[in-house]
């Protein structure tokens, strides 16, 4: 008599929560997957940033193509050079409006040619020592 009342009391518990617990569990499940795709897309999105260099072809989230022909890392910012050689257009954007790294740019390059941290923080101090942002030699 009493495990068919305990029974009868959990199937009466089932009934009125049952649904709502289903969706509360349903609920968590989708906010810990979303979670993980999230960090993923995210560590995608760094290490695109991280690899960037001078002389690669990127692709903007505006749709603007160009050359990044140097980096300003207090402000976050990539000078990027559009248009022909004859009249080249320089435009600093921001680090995150980096949609794409074009392939064709990368074809050329292998890992052991890359340059180093230190041979970057190089370029990019002289970098600044010849440029302004409005003041851009060719």
């Amino acid at each position: 008599m009493l495990i068919h009342n305990m029974l009868a009391t959990f199937q009466e518990f089932i009934s009125r929560w049952g649904i709502m617990i289903i969706l509360i569990a349903f609920a968590i499940g989708v906010t810990i997957i979303s979670n993980i795709s999230q960090k993923k897309r995210q560590k995608k999105t760094n290490d695109l940033l991280n690899e960037l260099q001078v002389g690669d072809q990127i692709k903007t989230v505006g749709g603007i193509i160009g050359i990044i022909t140097s980096f300003n890392d207090p402000k976050n910012q990539i000078i990027i050079k559009t248009g022909d050689n004859e009249h080249p257009t320089y435009i600093a954007i921001d680090k995150m409006a980096v949609y794409a790294v074009e392939e064709n740019s990368k074809a050329g390059k292998s890992s052991e040619n890359r340059p180093t941290k230190e041979d970057k923080e190089k370029q990019q101090k002289e970098a600044n020592k010849d440029k302004a942002f409005g003041n851009i030699k060719k």
